[in-house]
């Protein structure tokens, strides 16, 4: 009927179903359960805090304590070290320049040679023209107003109280230029007598007053001596005695200790030898030297009036712990005049296990004028 499909049947469609709004949660509800999904959230990624228990921060205390002790003693050992290490250079420090103030000076050594005649007992013109009449020349022979000595210091007295002089020493004129009166002041090739020395003893004689009190410290001390141009003597004993060879032209400002100083102290060891070729030709090192001239005879010693071409230096020194452990000690250590005596010395010192240094060179004389006589 009305057109409609009567084959389809009619089908009654159910009515849709309605959802019921959801009713407002509790606040209260809500943030437990807010809180619980955060705990299961914890507890399930293992990461539940808490705080350190009294044996965990104990354990931490010490262990930090023990790092603080350990890091303590290696920074002051370390401290330790480099202060004795520092100790050592500046002390050798002091000995090295020395050493090389002794070599330079050495260098500067001088005698100006000249040839004169002498007769046949060997003596030298007199200066006396009224008495030269008399002589007859018969040899040329080296000649010079000036000097150098170098020996066993054992031989000369100490200048200081209580001191004693040990090793070698060494003198002889060279144009330092020091001179205490105004009026030669810049005269930088004045000719003094230079010498050194190494002498044990105490510094009572060094000290100014105000320390007066004060323990002696009895040490080994190189010494640099230099006789002012204007009290300078071998002129005046040489011109008038060409055969002059006597030791008082430095025997003399040696005893008169305003003429020396201190170049270095703990050097324990000065050895010298001189280095020059004999009338045959051969090498020579001697460890005595002496340029004065020898009267009465036509055949002069090589050395007469002559500078060894060369000379080989030795120092050696110690720091300041050794020096004072020597003196606690009481040790008497080998007088080092030879090659013997020297390996003696660093035998006791490497047993008594004391810091020590060597120093050893050549040093060769710029003027020395080397010639066998004729």
């Amino acid at each position: 009927m009305f057109g409609c499909d009567t084959d389809t049947p009619f089908v009654r469609q159910p009515a849709p179903r309605r959802i019921p709004a959801p009713r407002p949660a509790c606040p209260a509800l809500l943030t437990l359960a807010r809180a619980c999904a955060r705990r299961r959230a914890t507890l399930a990624a293992g990461r539940v805090r808490r705080g350190f228990s009294l044996v965990e921060l104990m354990v931490a205390m010490a262990v930090i304590s023990l790092i603080v002790v350990l890091v303590g003693a290696v920074v002051t050992n370390v401290e330790r070290t480099w202060k004795q290490t520092s100790s050592r250079t500046n002390q050798f420090r002091e000995a090295r320049r020395a050493f090389e103030t002794l070599n330079r000076r050495l260098a500067q050594a001088t005698l100006n040679p000249y040839w004169d005649y002498i007769d046949k007992d060997g003596k030298l013109r007199p200066a006396d023209d009224s008495v030269s009449a008399e002589f007859i020349p018969v040899k040329y022979a080296r000649q010079s107003e000036l000097r150098f000595y170098m020996g066993p210091a054992a031989a000369l007295t100490a200048p200081h109280t209580g001191g004693r002089l040990v090793g070698q020493a060494v003198f002889f004129n060279a144009p330092v230029g020091k001179a205490d009166a105004a009026a030669l002041e810049g005269m930088s090739s004045l000719v003094n007598t230079v010498g050194y020395y190494l002498e044990a003893c105490g510094d009572a004689d060094m000290r100014p007053g105000t320390l007066s009190t004060a323990p002696d410290a009895v040490r080994y001390r190189l010494f640099e001596m230099v006789e002012p141009s204007e009290n300078l003597t071998i002129y005046a004993k040489t011109s008038e005695n060409a055969g002059y060879n006597g030791k008082d032209w430095f025997t003399t400002p040696l005893a008169n200790r305003t003429c020396s100083h201190v170049l270095a102290t703990n050097i324990v060891a000065f050895m010298l030898e001189a280095e020059y070729p004999d009338a045959t030709g051969a090498l020579r090192r001697v460890a005595s030297y002496d340029s004065a001239p020898v009267t009465g005879t036509l055949n002069q010693p090589v050395e007469a009036n002559n500078l060894p071409p060369s000379i080989r230096v030795t120092l050696v020194a110690v720091d300041e712990a050794a020096g004072r452990m020597i003196q606690d000690r009481g040790l008497v250590l080998p007088n080092a005049v030879d090659e013997a005596t020297l390996k003696a010395l660093e035998d006791m010192l490497t047993a008594q296990r004391l810091s020590f240094r060597k120093f050893q060179t050549s040093v060769r004389i710029g003027s020395a004028q080397w010639s066998t006589p004729r």
